[in-house]
C-alpha cells in the first residue's frame, strides 16, 4: 500500500497542491488583518470580537479548502478513470481496490493536514500580533484560542468527506466543474450549521460523524462500482 502512495504522489506531482494550500494559508492571514481593520474603521460590531473573526476565517478556510481538494479528486480519481487514462491504470497488476483506496488516503490525508495546518498558523500569527498591538477591541483568552484549533480540525475532517462526497456526484459523470460546484454547494448548505457548533464543540462533533458515515458508505460504494468498471 505504501508503494502505491509514493507511485500516486509522484504521478500526480503533489506540490502543486503544496504552494496552492501555502498560497491560500496567506491569503487567509491577509483576511483576517483586512476584516479586523475593515471592521474598526465602519465601527462593525460584528467583527469586533475574536469569537467572530476566527469564526468567519474558519469557514473560508472550508471554502478554500474544498475547492483544493476537489480539484485535486479530479486529477487523482475523475481524470484517471476515463478514456486512455482508465485503460493504463486497470492494466496495473494491483487490486483496483487498492489503487482507489490509496488515492482516496492520500487526498484525504492531505486536505485534512493541510487545512489545519494553514488554518492555524494565520489566526495563530494574528492572536500574537493581537498581543504585541491590538487592533480588535476584545480581550484574547487561551480558551478562545484553543477553541479555534478544536475547531479547524473538526472542520478539517468535515471538509475532507464533503470533498468526497462531492467528488463521487462529479464521478456519475466524470465533471470537473460538477465536482467543484458539489463542493462549493455542501459547504455552503454545512455553512450556518458548523458555525453555530464553533460554540458547541460536540454539535461539531455529531456533524462530523454524520458527514464521515456518509463518506465511508460513498468511498465502499465507489470501490465496488471501480471494480466492476469494463474498459471500453
Amino acid at each position: 500500500m505504501f508503494n502505491i502512495i509514493q507511485l500516486e504522489i509522484r504521478k500526480n506531482k503533489i506540490n502543486t497542491f503544496i504552494l496552492a494550500s501555502v498560497i491560500s494559508s496567506i491569503g487567509l492571514l491577509a483576511f483576517i488583518y483586512f476584516i479586523a481593520f475593515v471592521a474598526q474603521q465602519t465601527n462593525e460590531v460584528q467583527f469586533q470580537n475574536y469569537t467572530n473573526i476566527y469564526k468567519f476565517t474558519t469557514l473560508m478556510g472550508m471554502i478554500v479548502f474544498s475547492c483544493i481538494s476537489s480539484v485535486m479528486y479530479t486529477r487523482f480519481i475523475i481524470e484517471e478513470y476515463k478514456g486512455k487514462q482508465m485503460t493504463l491504470l486497470f492494466s496495473y497488476p494491483i487490486n483496483r481496490k487498492k489503487v482507489l483506496f490509496a488515492k482516496l488516503l492520500i487526498v484525504l490525508g492531505f486536505t485534512t493536514v493541510s487545512m489545519i495546518i494553514c488554518t492555524a498558523i494565520p489566526i495563530i500569527i494574528f492572536s500574537l500580533t493581537e498581543k504585541i498591538s491590538p487592533i480588535v477591541p476584545d480581550t484574547l483568552s487561551q480558551q478562545d484560542i484553543f477553541s479555534t484549533l478544536l475547531m479547524i480540525v473538526i472542520t478539517a475532517f468535515i471538509t475532507s468527506m464533503v470533498a468526497l462526497i462531492a467528488m463521487r456526484i462529479g464521478f456519475i459523470k466524470k465533471s470537473v466543474p460538477i465536482t467543484i460546484i458539489s463542493a462549493f454547494g455542501l459547504i455552503a448548505l454545512l455553512g450556518n450549521t458548523v458555525a453555530s457548533g464553533y460554540d458547541k464543540p460536540m454539535l461539531g462533533v455529531i456533524i462530523l460523524v454524520i458527514i464521515a458515515a456518509i463518506g465511508i458508505l460513498v468511498a465502499l460504494e465507489l470501490m465496488q462500482r471501480v471494480n466492476r468498471m469494463e474498459i471500453d
